[in-house]
C-alpha cells in the first residue's frame, strides 16, 4: 500500500473508459526504477539516478517515516498522444479485486 503501490492510467480522450492504458503499477516502475527505488534491496534510502528519459533526483526520508522525492519521466520513445482532453491519473494504494488486477484490468 501507501503511495508507492498504485496505478498510472493514461486516457487519450475524455470519453475513454477506465482503466484506459495502464502505464505503470508503482511509482518506481513508472520512473524506470525498481524495488522501491532501491530501498527494498537493502539501501537506507532510494538510489538517485539520471538518464536521458527518466531519473530520481532526490529521495529523502525523515526519522518519522515521511518521504520526499523528485523524479522525472519523458515519453520521447513511447509518446502518450492525447486528444480531446486526455489525462494521466495516478491512483495510489491500489489492491486487486476478484477477477481483476490492482489496476482494474480483468484477469484473463
Amino acid at each position: 500500500g501507501g503511495y508507492i503501490e498504485g496505478c498510472f492510467n493514461f486516457y487519450a480522450g475524455t470519453q475513454e473508459p477506465y482503466p484506459g492504458l495502464v502505464v505503470g503499477t508503482g511509482v518506481e516502475d513508472y520512473f524506470d526504477s525498481a524495488y522501491y527505488f532501491g530501498v527494498d534491496a537493502g539501501l537506507a534510502v532510494g538510489k538517485t539516478f539520471a538518464t536521458a528519459l527518466s531519473g530520481l533526483t532526490l529521495f529523502e526520508r525523515t526519522l518519522d517515516g515521511y518521504e520526499r522525492l523528485s523524479a522525472y519521466r519523458f515519453h520521447n520513445r513511447d509518446p502518450l498522444v492525447m486528444n480531446d482532453g486526455g489525462r494521466l491519473t495516478w491512483q495510489v494504494g491500489s489492491t486487486p479485486s476478484p477477477g481483476k488486477t490492482k489496476c482494474g484490468v480483468p484477469i484473463p
